[in-house]
């Protein structure tokens, strides 16, 4: 695993020091300068069919948080899905994870989107919120709690993946090297505000000062939001031109909360080969 000596065992992404997060972020800087040179996400992975066999699996039909630091399972959201609000929101979205074929549920310490939860519901322990909801969730879809994630560090991340195919494979050791890390999103099993939000929220994260902050992204080293696509029309439930303008609003919605955004975000997607 890339960087394991600065990570630690059972961690996929999360620097534990200064100096770990300082190797990572020129590593990823470096990564996204490459992929802007030959044209951008598409052409990277065109340029490089091998990937694709790493990149995207069947397996691991997991949920887990879009958390960069906490990549396991293909289906990632804020919080596993707890900031979903209401009874009747959450029984479309366990359909949605049903029809995903979801196989079981992580919850993780420190997630952002628990504190949040927890904070406007009052209760004191976010790390709590986040198991009672995982297991709750698991209960409810007749499938497994997988546990609870340790983290280290702030997020690293510096791009948004907005996928819709369910196949992204973070976990994989040739992603992890060859991908820039990033917040994952899957917007196939959410509704479009649904999906804003967490959009929204891995941005502000990234943004924030438990992220790379302000300071950090510019417009020759933005954050990238990057929609991911099967290749095969008929599997898509989403258009390009559907993704494309939720990622143009976030930026606009963005904008005009933090000015100093301007200029520092860049949209662009990707279509996938993605497992039958």
């Amino acid at each position: 695993m890339m960087y394991k000596p600065h990570f630690g065992e059972g961690i996929p992404f999360g620097p534990s020091t200064e100096r770990a997060k300082e190797i990572l972020r020129e590593e990823d800087k470096r990564l996204l300068r490459e992929i802007a040179n030959v044209g951008g996400m598409e052409r990277y992975l065109q340029s490089h069919p091998e990937f694709n066999k790493d990149f995207f699996t069947k397996e691991k039909r997991c949920l887990c948080c879009m958390d960069e630091r906490t990549a396991k399972g293909t289906l990632n959201l804020p919080g596993s899905g707890i900031m979903i609000e209401g009874e009747e929101a959450q029984e479309a979205f366990r359909q949605r994870l049903q029809e995903a074929k979801i196989e079981g549920v992580y919850s993780h310490d420190g997630c952002g989107a628990s504190k949040l939860y927890a904070k406007e519901h009052g209760i004191d322990d976010p790390n709590k919120a986040a198991v009672d909801y995982a297991k709750d969730l698991a209960l409810k879809l007749g499938i497994e709690y997988k546990g609870h994630l340790k983290t280290s560090g702030d997020h690293p991340g510096r791009v948004v993946y907005y996928d819709t195919t369910g196949y992204l494979n973070r976990e994989s050791p040739i992603w992890q090297e060859k991908m820039p890390t990033g917040f994952a999103i899957s917007r196939h099993v959410l509704n479009e505000r649904e999906g804003m939000d967490a959009l929204l929220l891995a941005v502000k994260i990234a943004f924030s000062e438990h992220g790379e902050g302000f300071g950090r992204f510019t417009e020759s080293d933005p954050l990238s939001l990057i929609y991911v696509l099967a290749q095969s029309e008929e599997r898509q439930n989403i258009t390009e031109q559907q993704l494309q303008n939720e990622l143009h609003k976030c930026y606009q919605t963005l904008e005009e909360e933090f000015p100093q955004i301007k200029g520092k975000i860049r949209i662009e997607g990707f279509h996938a080969s993605v497992p039958e």
